[in-house]
């Protein structure tokens, strides 16, 4: 079988298997690749559900967030509501209406960052693996492998990038321990563009109330809601958090049964079923920081990528094309050596348009 039908094929056949995988890592990493990738491109029906389900959520921050150019490069801009006005008034007759404009809609403007990682195949592949469907398994196993380590680090940057160099701003330089500029607008200046914390240690959290009290009061002070909001936490915490419900399985709602059926089902599809907190679903990851817990607005998040690159000279099935978040392909000739490389890219930044709807727990202990 030659390179270019091994080449043809590929663009074919994996869509489906690279948009699949988009959903099994980091929890905040599938919902930034569900919320970019089109139902049509996944094959399990609940990952379709929860795909349609999640879309809708962000679709008014998808749609109010703009690329826009900057020196040196390009930038995400979205408007946002840092305070009212104020100047609303009573009007008598003939008397002439407020004229001062001084409205506080800002606009929060967040840098993009880029991943990428590559496929190569060469003769020698193709010749120590004989026969079509052994080539064609052998190149689908080894564009897996690659999306995996993209996906991975994608997950860990959604959560630690800096907002620096090549990263974007990760989850915890956004819903921030303290008073810093996120978006380019000051948290120290205005109160609404912070999110709600508790900073001080909570102990024992395996057997103390006082965990799950925080907990819901930063639930009540942000507003949030069964169905359209999570918790994320360290796999530590969360250990902890499952020796909590032995015994208090009854309190505050703790056990899935309680949690909506449209979240359910979502996290059910894939594989969280473990436990809810008063209607949101508890998850954890490996890239939360230590000691932390984060309550997640899903409405007012979102991961925004830049469109496919359009490459003069190539036919239009030949064009980059997008699968979740990922920018994909074309083929190219390797430039070093003798062999076929295929790009994967990510490009774009996590973006905010709310920031008191979200929460953190800096510092849980169990000692």
């Amino acid at each position: 079988m030659a390179i270019p039908e091994v080449l043809a094929w590929t663009r074919e056949h994996v869509d489906a298997t690279l948009a699949n995988a988009v959903t099994r890592a980091d929890p905040l990493a599938i919902l930034f690749g569900l919320q970019q990738t089109p139902k049509g491109m996944l094959e399990d029906r609940n990952l379709q559900e929860a795909a349609d389900y999640i879309q809708k959520l962000v679709a008014p921050l998808q749609a109010l967030t703009r690329l826009s150019e900057s020196t040196g490069g390009y930038q995400l801009v979205t408007p946002v509501l840092l305070e009212h006005a104020g100047t609303a008034k009573g009007r008598s007759r003939l008397e002439k209406a407020p004229d001062k404009d001084v409205g506080k809609v800002s606009r929060a403007v967040f840098s993009l960052g880029t991943l990428s990682q590559s496929v190569i195949i060469d003769r020698q592949d193709i010749a120590t693996n004989q026969g079509k469907e052994r080539i064609l398994s052998f190149v689908a196993g080894k564009m897996l492998q690659q999306w995996a380590d993209l996906y991975n680090t994608f997950a860990n940057k959604a959560w630690t990038g800096t907002g620096s160099g090549t990263d974007w701003a990760g989850t915890k330089y956004i819903i921030t321990d303290s008073n810093g500029t996120v978006g380019g607008i000051s948290q120290s200046t205005y109160s609404a563009w912070r999110p709600e914390r508790y900073t001080p240690a909570i102990s024992s959290f395996s057997t103390n109330d006082a965990g799950p009290k925080q907990m819901a009061d930063l639930i009540e002070k942000t507003d949030q809601e069964p169905d359209y909001a999570i918790i994320v936490t360290t796999r530590a915490i969360a250990g902890y958090w499952a020796q909590y419900n032995v015994t208090k399985a009854n309190v505050y709602g703790l056990v899935h049964a309680n949690m909506p059926p449209k979240a359910k089902a979502m996290w059910a599809s894939l594989g969280a079923t473990h436990v809810a907190f008063m209607g949101l679903p508890v998850l954890k990851s490996a890239y939360v920081p230590d000691q932390h817990m984060y309550g997640i607005d899903l409405r007012h998040i979102l991961f925004k990528h830049t469109p496919a690159a359009k490459l003069e000279g190539l036919p239009a099935n030949e064009q980059p094309y997008m699968v979740g978040p990922v920018e994909v392909g074309p083929w190219v000739r390797h430039p070093d050596r003798p062999a076929w490389q295929l790009i994967f890219e990510v490009q774009g930044a996590i973006v905010v348009d709310k920031m008191n709807c979200h929460w953190v727990i800096t510092q849980i202990q169990d000692a």
